[in-house]
């Protein structure tokens, strides 16, 4: 006798002896669901956050932890909801889930279940929820399954599974969202997909599947096709051929992912229907030919990555003019030509990658109007001539890698962690800055480079090199990063300024606050910065005329010792750094009303009208006492002076999906409502700790953020909440509640 047979067995003697047990005041059906969670019950090893202590023969069943029964039927099971719980147990078919007749919401998502799907599943006809995403099922996907007529989502995303898709999954014709990513599957999409009715969600990356893609938007007129779809993820799999022309019919397509796979051919110009796509990806395929100047239709694309391919030809000028990026990736291609003057309309571009290319000319002066470029690749192609000045406008600018060029003149202070190796740059070395940080910069291959500090090994500068140097780099150059990163933070938020005694021949400036700051000339704070080094830098503000006769303007804070909140919410980034991060309730609330005096400051504190415009987790900083304080303020994306009658401006404010109100993304304008918007998916994200990002499955059911909140009001709350917020169960429950209430 196996152990299949032998727990068999054990669960039909244990469900006898329960049935002579069971309280004669129960019904025959309302019996049946009980004996049935027991069951559920004993199937399951390891129980660590004690999940179903609840579950026992002395508290009625609808009142156990994770069972809900209906308004219809009372007596009766409607929904089990046990995700994220750390259970260890079995869902082999023995368990009498099939019992369950009035089951409508199954979520078993984040634990770990083994064993196969339970065929007599099949019988709870009422299903229209399941979701056992990450956990450790295996076998194949039960030809039953596609019995449940009712289904409309079905997520079996992160398991063993094996074998195919089941041609029969057709039949599910109300299914809207499907997750079968990094199943282990195996053969072909079934071609049974188009006869979904109302498609939203397609997830099937990261499995083994091959052959073409079928012709998605072929429409069938009686029973529909796959034109509703709005999430289409096909990513590393083994699938080739061209993609099918029939994919300009998903009028409704947001986010395409075909990347990973080995697709062929020229992308089809009837990409430019896809009117509302906002993320491509087709990286790592064999695509060929031009870049099709149609993309330029998908005025709403963000995020775009054709990299690791074969396209030639130039960069097309219409997609740049047109397109909203944020996020442009054409690295590991044949482009050629120069880098088009019309980058410069991207003021959004946080990343640009066009490494590896065959592009050649000078680097435009206009990639210094993208205020927004955090990373900047354009190593390994055939550039030439000095770095350009204007690149000292990108504040934010972190990373930038130019090696493998033809690139000469100075190498100028003012950049960011960089690779210069492998062109032609002569002169010295600046000795500031990121260039006394040897592991952040690369040098190799500039045989004419001089100076810098003692560890890059170069030969001391001579006079000439000197002189050079001095004809070459301009005051502003000399300014560099530090002070204008520095001036980017502006903390308006509960003011700790704790100030240095002054010198009393020093003059003042009064601050909106009432507290008045110490007022030093261009002069005053380079010679007391010594250089503007980041280790001397003071407590103050500057407004004052630089040496060439230039304004110069700077507000300096003090250091935020505990970082951003955003790394304090993303606690397994903090685990990786050895340092455990988690913040309780209250502390989550202080900086909640933190962030929301700062925002009504800048609507109503002063005459002018602020828009931030970029409220999220990473742009707000912590002090030692965990007050919370608003940064991220680019100078570009301050407006002033705004009427109180007209709270909207047409001033390019960099903002980040999922953060930003819809609106932004049809029209320039913006307005102090969309900050308002911003703080509520910010508080939702803190007491949830889940992104407003669209690559969240577990969001793809409800949309977004706000409708993810939304469904579980107001007898859901505790499913949703952050489970790291160290509380007890009542007060969490009761606190989350009137915050979620007031917010919606």
């Amino acid at each position: 006798m196996d152990l299949i047979e032998k727990r068999l067995i054990e669960r039909r003697i244990i469900f006898s002896c329960l049935a002579l047990h069971t309280p004669s005041t129960f019904s025959s059906n309302n019996q049946t669901d009980f004996l049935s969670l027991l069951a559920m019950k004993k199937s399951i090893d390891v129980d660590p956050n004690g999940a179903l202590n609840s579950w026992n023969r002395t508290t009625n069943f609808c009142r156990w932890n994770g069972i809900t029964c209906g308004r219809m039927h009372p007596d009766r099971v409607v929904a089990i909801n046990l995700g994220s719980e750390g259970l260890i147990g079995s869902l082999s078919p023995h368990i009498e889930i099939g019992l369950l007749r009035r089951l409508e919401y199954i979520e078993f998502s984040n634990n770990s279940f083994f064993g196969s799907i339970p065929k007599n599943m099949s019988q709870c006809k009422s299903l229209v929820y399941v979701n056992l995403i990450n956990n450790d099922l295996s076998g194949n996907i039960p030809l039953e399954i596609s019995l449940l007529y009712n289904l409309q989502s079905l997520y079996l995303g992160k398991n063993t599974f094996s074998g195919h898709i089941p041609q029969t999954i057709g039949n599910l014709t109300s299914l809207g969202a499907i997750s079968l990513r990094l199943c282990g599957l195996i053969g072909e999409i079934p071609k049974s997909f188009s006869r979904f009715r109302r498609p939203s969600f397609l997830q099937l990356a990261q499995n083994n599947l091959t052959g073409t893609i079928p012709p998605v938007g072929k429409i069938h007129s009686e029973i529909g096709s796959l034109v509703g779809l709005k999430h289409l993820r096909l990513s590393n799999n083994n699938l080739e051929g061209p993609i099918p022309l029939s994919i300009g019919r998903i009028f409704n397509l947001q986010i395409l992912e075909l990347g990973g796979n080995r697709l062929t051919s020229r992308i089809p110009p009837v990409f430019g229907n896809l009117t509302l796509l906002y993320s491509l990806s087709l990286e790592r395929n064999n695509f060929s030919g031009t870049i099709p100047t149609s993309l330029a239709n998908c005025t709403k694309m963000q995020m775009l990555d054709l990299s690791i391919n074969n396209f030639d030809g130039p960069i097309p000028q219409e997609i740049l003019i047109s397109t909203v990026c944020n996020f442009l990736d054409l690295s590991h291609n044949a482009l050629t030509n120069s880098i088009p003057l019309e980058f410069g309309s991207l003021r959004n571009l946080e990343e640009l990658d066009l490494s590896n290319n065959k592009l050649s000319g000078l680097i435009p002066r206009s990639l210094g109007t993208c205020v927004s470029l955090e990373g900047l690749y354009l190593h390994d192609n055939l550039f030439e001539g000095e770095i350009p000045k204007e690149l000292s406008s990108l504040m934010g600018l972190t990373d930038l890698d130019l090696s493998l060029n033809n690139l000469s003149g100075s190498i100028p202070s003012f950049l960011g962690n960089l690779n210069l190796s492998f062109n032609s740059f002569q002169g010295r070395v600046p000795t500031t800055g990121v260039f006394k940080n040897t592991s952040a910069i690369s040098l190799e291959g500039n045989i004419e480079l001089c100076g810098g500090i003692l560890e890059l090994d170069l030969p001391p500068c001579t006079s000439t090199s000197v002189a050079s140097k001095k004809k070459n780099l301009s005051t502003p150059l000399k300014i560099g990063i530090p002070v204008a990163g520095v001036a980017a933070i502006l903390c308006f938020v509960v003011f700790i300024y704790k100030r240095r005694t002054p010198d009393k021949n020093m003059p003042y400036v009064p601050s909106f606050t009432g507290i008045r700051f110490l007022s030093l000339s261009y002069a005053d704070l380079l010679k007391g910065t010594s250089g503007f080094a980041e280790t001397n830098l003071v407590v103050s503000v500057c407004e004052s005329i630089d040496f060439r006769g230039n304004d110069f303007k700077a507000l300096v804070y003090e250091f935020k010792a505990k970082g951003s909140l955003d790394k304090w919410l993303c606690c397994i980034n903090s685990e990786q750094e050895g340092e455990f991060r988690n913040l309780d309730l209250i502390e989550r609330l202080g900086i909640a009303i933190d962030v929301a005096h700062a925002r009504e400051y800048l609507h109503c504190g002063i005459d002018s009208i602020i828009i931030h415009g970029d409220l999220k987790p990473s742009n707000i900083l912590l002090d030692e006492d965990m007050t919370a304080c608003v940064g991220d303020f680019g100078l570009s994306k301050i407006t002033s002076s705004i009427p109180e009658s007209s709270s909207s401006s047409t001033i390019g404010i960099r903002g980040t999906f999922g953060y930003v109100p819809p609106e932004y993304g049809m029209s320039n304008s913006v307005s102090t409502k969309g900050d308002v918007y911003s703080y509520g998916i910010l508080v939702l994200e803190m007491f949830t700790n889940r992104r407003p990002s669209p690559t969240d499955d577990s969001l793809s059911e409800n949309g977004n953020l706000q409708n993810f909140v939304s469904a579980a009001l107001p007898n859901r709350v505790m499913e949703i909440v952050d489970p790291l917020i160290r509380m007890g169960p009542h007060m969490i429950e009761t606190v989350s509640w009137k915050i979620a209430c007031a917010l919606l």
